[in-house]
């Protein structure tokens, strides 16, 4: 019999994964896994009906071991009749002893529909084989079914809030009852956090400081705080402040008059005047000098700045999100940042986890990965199989979501099957 609490954390993983999925097949694959998991399960799979009435269409397995006839029979059965179905199927697979299993199949039903079969194959207790035995576990894959036929509305639906509404994978989050759009994936409790301050921070126009490793993804925070502001549908203008050398960074940042150095053969508008009415990002801000340093934190102050070379005086209205995976804090011991800019920058930090802190999000970030470069490379991949998952989990991801997107990206173009 299932234990309460391995009861309720299954619902939770399973209601996690639902929430969390792209896709209909990406989350029927996270949740046989997730079944998978519970201790006695020896083999579990969720089937769909095919266009041919009465009959099935094996949509996810962990792949493990073969389900048998026997089961697949009690799955035809549950289809047709619309009702959870149990048998015990014998000791022929069960360990030494007084265990047996057996085949719990749960239909998966919407709208008076059969859409398909959960079917559990699970070793018992030759005592527990009664139906007041069994109980917990037919309440329990009856609670999974209907999950399952929750996810189906949810993704049959041309409204649910986890498609995708562009090519650069854009989707809409749930959080506390609002919606909101980011590229971001992941529903641990860690990045919920995340998610919760970019609701907070959004749509006002405080400056936001976003913090952590690099290759954690502060971009797509910075990119989802825009997104989501009263400044959506203006310019989001990104600079990266590693990318330049000091003597172009500031070019870069406030723009520069015909003439004012070697090479200024014409006027150029900086990033703040062509962000005007919306977002500047600025990535790897611990990298500025502090000559550059000083006239940033005067334009956080005044909303003024001239251009390099320039006498004239320009306001912008320019929000700015800046980011850094450095010790800021170090640095300004060290005399290498400004304490008074720090003070400007930091008003709101967001601390972005690395994926070692967020290990539940390891397999849903790798299924978008195996999505999106299935479409860019014209393959059909469609799951990871269970050795693989073992690796990717336990694995310390040094480079974090970077390093995990090359390995997905390089792995589904060698594959040569899905």
């Amino acid at each position: 019999m299932i234990k309460v609490k391995q009861f309720l954390d299954a619902i939770d993983e399973v209601n996690s994964i639902i929430s969390g999925a792209l896709s209909m097949e990406s989350a029927v694959n996270q949740i046989v896994r997730a079944l998978g998991q519970i201790a006695g399960v020896l083999n579990c799979a969720i089937y769909f009906a095919s266009d041919e009435p009465d009959h099935l269409l094996d949509f996810g397995s962990d792949g493990s071991s073969v389900i048998g006839e026997q089961a697949i029979l009690l799955s035809e059965r549950a289809l047709r009749e619309r009702q959870l179905l149990w048998e015990e199927q014998g000791i022929g697979g069960a360990s030494q002893g007084s265990d047996t299993i057996i085949v719990i199949a749960a239909p998966i039903v919407f709208a008076e529909t059969s859409k398909g079969v959960l079917t559990v194959i699970k070793e018992v207790s030759v005592a527990a084989t009664s139906e007041k035995a069994v109980a917990a576990d037919l309440i329990f894959a009856g609670i999974i079914s209907d999950l399952l036929a929750h996810a189906h509305q949810i993704f049959s639906s041309e409204n649910h809030t986890r498609t995708i509404v562009n090519s650069i994978g854009v989707s809409d989050v749930l959080v506390q009852g609002v919606s909101f759009s980011t590229q971001i994936r992941g529903n641990s409790k860690a990045i919920r956090k995340v998610f919760e301050q970019i609701l907070q921070v959004a749509p006002s126009t405080t400056t936001a400081l976003i913090l952590g490793e690099s290759g954690v993804g502060k971009e797509l925070v910075a990119d989802a705080i825009h997104r989501n502001s009263g400044r959506a549908d203006r310019s989001f203008v990104k600079l990266n402040c590693a990318a330049l050398p000091e003597s172009l960074l500031e070019s870069e940042i406030f723009g520069h008059e015909k003439g004012s150095f070697t090479g200024a053969i014409s006027q150029k508008k900086g990033r703040f005047e062509l962000a005007h009415g919306g977002t500047l990002f600025l990535d790897e801000i611990g990298e500025i000098s502090l000559a550059t340093q000083l006239k940033l934190l005067r334009f956080l102050q005044e909303k003024e700045f001239e251009r390099v070379g320039g006498i004239e005086t320009i306001s912008a209205d320019v929000r700015i999100v800046a980011a850094t995976n450095r010790d800021l804090e170090e640095m300004i011991d060290k005399g290498l940042f400004r304490l008074d800019l720090y003070y400007r920058l930091n008003v709101f930090p967001i601390y972005v986890p690395s994926i070692r802190e967020r290990k539940p999000d390891i397999i849903p970030i790798a299924d978008h990965f195996i999505e999106k470069y299935s479409r860019i490379l014209n393959k059909n991949v469609r799951r990871i199989s269970s050795p693989a998952i073992d690796l990717l989990v336990s694995y310390h991801w040094p480079g974090n979501v970077r390093e995990l997107e090359n390995c997905i990206e390089r792995a589904v173009l060698m594959v040569e099957d899905n």
